[in-house]
């Protein structure tokens, strides 16, 4: 976003014509209005950016009361975009393979933990103490999950505010190695429909919906780490 907003005094003049701002969705009243202020109060400049377009993959961008069109390139979408969840992080964890030291499972009938022993082999232990050889599919499978996981929308905040993750269906404790650059953290999921969940992590304030195919590779049951 920033980016673009320092590109818009260097910008490409597309058009000079009034005629063209309705086309291009800069006129007054069309498109996004975008306002910059200083402490809140004094407005300092207004932007009007038109609609943005794949096959462009230019923000056209006019300055509130002059007639001058600019193109700002915007390959990635509109950057300028005024719904709320446009601006939200989708990537609920991001922990690489290399610094998680264990990852403990709780569901409302199951725990256990998955952990490194002292062979450096990863095992499961379970509610009983009981320690077996973790399946190193299954391994990967939940650390290519925590590698990167992304949402694929966010809760209302009506919805989100009746969510009660006290009681998930199902949480997922990772925990980190010291120095790694990833805190450690806990997922808690509720179930939402047949094919998504509701995710909450402590440190966003963000209720996330994730498509079951996607959390599918992390919320694995004990007896999916079982090496017979």
């Amino acid at each position: 976003f920033w980016l673009a907003v320092s590109d818009l005094y260097s910008a490409q003049l597309i058009a000079e014509n009034p005629s063209s701002q309705t086309r291009m969705g800069v006129a007054d009243g069309e498109g996004v209005q975008v306002s910059f202020f200083q402490d809140r109060r004094s407005l300092q400049e207004k932007f009007i950016v038109g609609t943005w377009k794949p096959e462009i993959r230019l923000c056209y961008v006019r300055r509130a009361g002059h007639d001058e069109v600019y193109g700002v390139p915007c390959p990635l979408g509109n950057i300028f975009d005024p719904i709320p969840d446009g601006w939200k992080n989708p990537v609920v964890v991001a922990i690489p393979p290399q610094e998680i030291a264990s990852v403990e499972f709780t569901y409302l009938d199951e725990r256990f933990l998955l952990i490194m022993n002292p062979d450096e082999e990863w095992v499961v232990v379970g509610e009983d103490g009981e320690v077996i050889p973790a399946h190193p599919l299954a391994v990967n499978s939940v650390f290519g999950a925590l590698q990167v996981l992304v949402s694929s929308g966010f809760a209302e905040e009506e919805v989100a505010d009746e969510l009660n993750f006290a009681v998930p269906d199902a949480m997922i404790r990772v925990v980190t190695k010291e120095g790694s650059s990833a805190p450690t953290t806990r997922l808690r999921f509720l179930i939402r429909d047949e094919l998504s969940l509701y995710l909450a992590v402590p440190t966003s304030a963000t209720t996330f919906i994730v498509d079951q195919a996607a959390a599918g590779g992390l919320l694995l049951r004990k007896d999916a780490f079982l090496t017979n």
